[in-house]
C-alpha cells in the first residue's frame, strides 16, 4: 500500500535537497489538519525536516496527518517559532505548542518553608542548580520546569517518585 505522501506527491519527492537549520531550539508540537484549509502536506514535510525533524519522522507524521490523525513530535532546530507556526498553518495544519510555563523556583521552595539545601535534598535536585535558578544565573529547562510544576502542585507525589527504587 502506498503511503499518503507518496500517493499525493508521486515517486519523485526529493528529500535529499532539504537542508536542516544549523541551530535553533527544540519545540514540542502537537499537529493536526485543519480541514477547512487547503492542505499542502509536501510543503509541511519540507518545513518539518528543515526544522530538525528527521526525514522518517516527518514522513510518518505527514502520513498520519493525511489520514486526519493528530501527531505529536519534537522539532529540534526551530530558530523563529512564530514564523515556523505560520508556515505550518499556511499548509493547513493547526499547531499547538507544548511547553511547560516559566516557574519561579524561589516561590515554589518558599511555599514549603524549606531552605535551598532542604528543597534540593527533598526533591533530588542539585543544590548548586537550585541556587543558580533562584539567583537567575540559569533557568530550568523544559523537563525541569515540568518537574517543578509537579512539585508545586503535587509535592507528595514528586517526593514519592524520587524516593522510588526500581
Amino acid at each position: 500500500m502506498l503511503s499518503k505522501l507518496l500517493e499525493r506527491a508521486g515517486p519523485r519527492v526529493r528529500v535529499e535537497a532539504i537542508r536542516p537549520n544549523p541551530s535553533g531550539s527544540p519545540v514540542a508540537l502537537h499537529l493536526r489538519r485543519d480541514l477547512a484549509q487547503l492542505d499542502r502536506l509536501v510543503t509541511a514535510f519540507h518545513i518539518l525536516v528543515t526544522n530538525g525533524v528527521s526525514v522518517r519522522k516527518a514522513k510518518d507524521a505527514i502520513d498520519l496527518l493525511a489520514n486526519d490523525e493528530a501527531v505529536a513530535l519534537i522539532a529540534t532546530k526551530v530558530d523563529n517559532y512564530p514564523a515556523f507556526e505560520v508556515s505550518l498553518s499556511d499548509c493547513g495544519l493547526i499547531v499547538e505548542r507544548h511547553a511547560p510555563p516559566e516557574i519561579d523556583v524561589a516561590s515554589v521552595r518558599a511555599k514549603f518553608l524549606l531552605t535551598q539545601e532542604q528543597f534540593a535534598a527533598r526533591f533530588a535536585l542539585g543544590l548548586a542548580t537550585v541556587q543558580n535558578w533562584e539567583q537567575g544565573r540559569s533557568v530550568p529547562d523544559g523537563p525541569a520546569r515540568s518537574f517543578l510544576a509537579v512539585i508545586d502542585r503535587y509535592p507528595e507525589i514528586a517526593e514519592e517518585v524520587v524516593k522510588a527504587r526500581p
